[in-house]
């Protein structure tokens, strides 16, 4: 109904769903069989859910059927707007070198959009509220953002120089980021 890059825009775009979700005196199962809850990540709206490791398997919630499985990755997130999913991974060659890196998959058709190598472990990475960056650290303290748009990393700080990461989150504005060092 409205854009949504201002506060009015997104309350006439908001919608409220109601649908029940089974009655507590005839309870029913939900899903057969056992889900590897490993790095699990869910969508903000309750429908997928991201879960395990080589492969990582993004499941429909709703009707209880695996979309896609992914090969690569570990600590899934799913982007604010339920598009995207960042997961991070490390790879050792046959030279005993260790490649990281932060995968970026598109939801939908489970298709890489792009991958960011890293000379160091990936530790926390995290989405803008309106998914269009995500920063992420690594080993050598160093912050990252990279913007989906644009397809590259446009900033670069280095916020510590001690071996080792700490949890960031987005401010509700987009612009800015709180990290742990």
């Amino acid at each position: 109904i409205a854009p949504n890059a201002t506060d009015a825009g997104r309350q006439e775009n908001r919608r409220v769903e109601i649908r029940p979700l089974g009655n507590v005196n005839d309870p029913q199962v939900a899903t057969p069989g056992a889900y590897n809850i490993a790095g699990m990540d869910v969508s903000q709206d309750g429908r997928i859910a991201v879960m395990g490791h080589s492969p990582t398997q993004v499941w429909d919630l709703e009707r209880n059927v695996v979309l896609h499985e992914i090969s690569a990755g570990g600590g899934h997130k799913i982007s604010p707007n339920g598009r995207y999913l960042a997961s991070s991974s490390g790879f050792k060659r046959p030279s005993g070198e260790t490649t990281y890196t932060l995968f970026i998959y598109d939801l939908r058709t489970g298709k890489l959009v792009d991958y960011l190598e890293d000379e160091r472990e990936i530790g926390y990475f995290s989405w803008s509220p309106f998914s269009d960056k995500i920063a992420y650290m690594s080993m050598q303290g160093y912050i990252r953002v990279y913007d989906m748009a644009e397809r590259k990393i446009t900033g670069i700080t280095r916020l510590s120089t001690v071996r080792g990461t700490g949890a960031m989150v987005w401010l509700n504005s987009g612009a800015d980021l709180v990290v742990k060092v």
